[in-house]
């Protein structure tokens, strides 16, 4: 029967529920057959460290009979101390090891936590720390022989506990992470680590001023023994002091590492994260709770979210991910790093004809692709456009904004941009989309949108609904009266008098600001969506799906019929 060996604590033999205390000289020989890791110890190497200057001169008889006596100790019926090479080695394979254990599920538990398994996580980690009972190698850590290995497990335990503060903010158990952390930091008053991890979890607790406390205390510290803070503890601080760090930063989602927000609007904050796994950067939209809680929001999200998930075009912004759980709901999407047209707009007013063209074109391949396999944005507006780091457009948040609005049970989010039907309670369709497109080519000439001038909500909605769309021209009489009599016509307030595509709308617009603004014939060339191919390879049919299944009405009905019986 094999037992356990601990050196994480005193050195024993655990025997079921026996602890076996050897001998100090039993116990020297076992600490290290164990640090050798089943390498054969040359057996002169033991006797020095078994008895140092004290060996006996039959030194070698007498090693032979301490690993007798060791061995009967270990194993009942078996061998685990072999004689190889002018030497022995512990077959690790018979005896189970504390410290092999414990760096084993320390290292499963980081690999949880990465992944977002949090729990797991937590649990793993306790796991692995309640395997120690003291100083790692006890009353041998100091010794030459020993030393380096008694340094790496503490290293190691210090990294464990560090993964437990970890995993306790990653569980929204921030007041038990930051009593870890201040214990961790008191015993190792001059290592980073520790610092780190306190300041992580002051901040993740809502303490940022007490985590921005804790570098000049480390500071003082350090220069009384010559050292000083290394730049990524002050970059922390820093990060910390400019808000630029949400209090959530160290938290990992599902194997997304949370970073920093780069977004807020009024339903949702906006991180950039990491995805380990293929070292990729994303973006990650988070619905606040009193949104993602709402049963209409419950009831449609995984609907709209699967319908958003397969739109897939170069100028659409690919949606990777997302799941909800109580309290919140999770988008994950490529990283924009050039942040929105909207953003861009309020800093830089209204844009040139050959740039609203270009940004024209590229939304509208996206959105002429989405209509072709039969989705509908509803809610195209410059907020909704991100731009890469050249400044290239791309169309995100299909379907989702609107479906923020029916949790909200309230008015569009966007009423200057939103078509009058949708805003008197008609479902939104492709008339929609054009209107909303044709309100955004608008602001992106004038630098406002329409009827910006409103002075509440209810006053903007009433002349969205009533008013036709203020021309262009007032604004920019260069551009001429064809655009205006383009965007009239895609902002009608009857849905069959605007265009009837995108692409109609794209091609009027190119015409009409090329012609004005004399940018000749190659602004005219843009790319028209292709066929929609409706198969799907290995990835799952859902039932955004349901219209490319043909043949199947008769089993369909079958089941049905069963059922219904049943």
């Amino acid at each position: 029967m094999a037992h356990q060996v601990t050196i994480l604590g005193p050195i024993r033999v655990v025997r079921g529920e026996e602890s076996i205390d050897p001998g100090p000289r039993q116990r020297r020989l076992l600490a290290a057959l164990v640090l050798a890791e089943g390498a054969a110890v040359r057996a002169d190497r033991l006797v020095d460290i078994v008895w140092g200057d004290d060996a006996p001169a039959d030194a070698t008889s007498s090693l032979k009979t301490t690993v007798a006596r060791l061995r009967k100790s270990i194993a009942d019926d078996a061998n685990p101390i072999e004689f190889k090479s002018n030497g022995y080695a512990l077959e690790t394979s018979m005896v189970e090891i504390d410290a092999s254990a414990f760096e084993t599920e320390m290292d499963e538990a980081s690999r949880l936590l990465r992944l977002g398994e949090t729990d797991d996580a937590l649990t793993t980690i306790d796991r692995s720390l309640d395997r120690w009972r003291g100083e790692a190698l006890d009353e041998f850590a100091t010794e030459d022989w020993a030393r380096p290995s008694a340094v790496r497990l503490t290293e190691r335990r210090l990294e464990a506990r560090d993964i437990r503060i970890q995993a306790l903010i990653a569980v929204g158990r921030t007041e038990h992470a930051v009593a870890e952390a201040v214990a961790l930091a008191e015993e190792e008053p001059l290592r980073e680590g520790p610092a780190e991890a306190l300041m992580r979890a002051l901040h993740a607790d809502g303490r940022s001023p007490d985590a921005l406390r804790v570098v000049p205390a480390m500071r003082t510290r350090m220069i009384e023994v010559g050292l000083t803070p290394s730049p990524e503890l002050l970059e922390l601080e820093q990060d910390i002091a400019s808000g630029t760090m949400a209090r959530s930063a160290t938290q990992l989602l599902r194997g997304y590492q949370l970073l920093e927000r780069i977004g807020e609007g009024s339903n949702a904050f906006v991180h950039r994260a990491l995805q380990p796994t293929v070292e990729r950067d994303v973006a990650i939209k988070i619905i606040k709770p009193e949104l993602a809680d709402r049963p209409a929001f419950v009831r449609r999200f995984e609907v709209e979210a699967r319908v958003a998930a397969r739109v897939e075009h170069p100028n659409v912004v690919p949606l990777y991910d997302f799941w909800r759980e109580p309290g919140a709901a999770y988008l994950v999407m490529r990283l924009m790093r050039g942040g929105s047209l909207g953003e861009l707009l309020s800093r830089t007013g209204r844009l040139e004809p050959s740039r609203v063209i270009d940004l024209a074109q590229h939304v509208g391949a996206g959105l002429a692709r989405a209509h072709a396999g039969g989705v509908v944005h509803r809610d195209v507006r410059p907020a909704n456009i991100l731009l890469d780091e050249h400044g290239h457009g791309y169309l995100a948040d299909f379907g989702i904004a609107q479906l923020i609005d029916s949790a909200q049970q309230g008015p569009a989010l966007s009423p200057a941009h939103a078509a009058p039907e949708v805003l008197a309670g008609a479902p939104a369709a492709i008339p929609a989309d054009v209107l909303a497109l044709g309100v955004t080519i608008f602001e992106m000439l004038v630098g406002d949108a329409p009827f910006a001038d409103s002075p509440d909500v209810h006053t903007l909605i009433r002349r969205q609904i009533n008013e036709p769309m203020p021309a262009v021209a007032s604004v920019r009489p260069e551009l001429g009266p064809a655009i205006d009599g383009v965007l009239q016509r895609a902002t009608s307030k009857n849905p069959s008098e605007r265009q009837v595509s995108v692409e109609r709308l794209i091609d009027e617009v190119t015409s009409a600001l090329s012609e004005a603004a004399e940018l000749g014939s190659a602004a005219l060339a843009w790319h028209r969506t292709e066929a929609i191919n409706p198969y799907r390879g290995l990835r799952r049919f859902d039932e955004a799906d349901a219209e490319n299944f043909y043949g199947r009405d008769a089993t369909v009905d079958g089941v049905i019929e069963t059922l219904a019986a049943a």
